[in-house]
């Protein structure tokens, strides 16, 4: 069992492992588990994620530009953070065009 609560050093640990796996299945052959990182994105830390899913929308690869933009697309829609992940995203937009 975890020690501590949700803001505990090891859940942290956990969300960080969690979110480089999902972030490596952009790249998976098999469609079923890019479709199941897509939907999972909206279970992680928005402010992390979004960031990170929106950096690969330009991706050389269709696939993980495609994965990237149902997984961006379902956290804003989803996340438990609601409006936070509209305004990650904002946020990630406004320093891009810097």
């Amino acid at each position: 069992m975890f020690a501590g609560g949700e803001g505990s050093e090891d859940m942290q640990r956990l969300r960080d492992v969690l979110e480089h796996h999902l972030l490596a299945r952009l790249h998976d052959d098999d469609i079923h588990l890019r479709k199941a990182a897509a939907w999972l994105f909206a279970n992680l830390n928005t402010a992390r994620i979004v960031p990170k899913l929106a950096s690969r929308l330009t991706d050389p690869d269709a696939r993980v530009r495609s994965t990237a933009e149902v997984g961006l697309i379902e956290t804003l829609l989803r996340s438990r953070w609601g409006l936070d992940a509209v305004v990650a995203f904002l946020e990630y937009i406004r320093l891009v065009e810097r």
